[in-house]
């Protein structure tokens, strides 16, 4: 057994109520929640204020799950025009 193995979990789905709880959504809000933080401390560590990271966090984050969709949906309607390293998961994106 790999050391490094993360099983999957037996369900991707919860539901509260009647509204889906994801765990794909659940571990995208962790990492900005850890990457808030983690940088909160950094920062202030240089000597900036700490709430100066969320004052940018609050503008980045949405901008960045869109932006991201939007080269996702991109990407996938050009999905013939791509290169055969992209279409095989080995992006060269200076190439596209």
């Amino acid at each position: 057994m790999n050391l490094a193995y993360l099983p999957s979990p037996p369900r991707g789905v919860w539901y509260l109520g009647f509204v889906p709880i994801r765990a794909y959504a659940l571990c995208i809000l962790l990492g900005i929640v850890v990457a808030i933080i983690w940088t909160r401390r950094r920062w202030t560590a240089r000597g900036g204020v700490a709430d100066d990271v969320l004052d940018i966090a609050v503008w980045a984050v949405p901008f960045g799950i869109v932006g991201g969709r939007l080269r996702r949906d991109d990407l996938a309607e050009r999905r013939d025009e791509l290169p055969q390293q992209v279409r095989r998961g080995q992006p060269k994106l200076h190439d596209v």
